[in-house]
């Protein structure tokens, strides 16, 4: 594995076990754009699997967690869904 994909599987690791609980999405940002991504929870931990992809839409990819106190304001939109 490459150092970016050993990077990615390593910040993948706590969704390990996690039920996903919803779906979130976020309000247009300053260029247009909005995030999709999935609410899971692991005991009393909440998270928000975001898809994000590269400036220039290349590459396979990337994906951001939030815990769910940051994640608060975008969680919820499209809960159980």
């Amino acid at each position: 594995m490459s150092s970016q994909i050993d990077f990615q599987t390593q910040q993948a690791s706590p969704l390990i076990g996690a039920t996903v609980t919803g779906l979130a999405k976020t309000p247009p940002d300053d260029m247009g754009d909005e995030y999709f991504g999935i609410e899971l929870q692991k005991g009393n931990t909440d998270y928000v699997l975001w898809f994000l992809r590269d400036e220039e839409g290349n590459g396979p990819g990337a994906f951001e967690i939030d815990d769910g106190t940051v994640a608060a304001d975008y969680s919820g939109i499209m809960p159980g869904t």
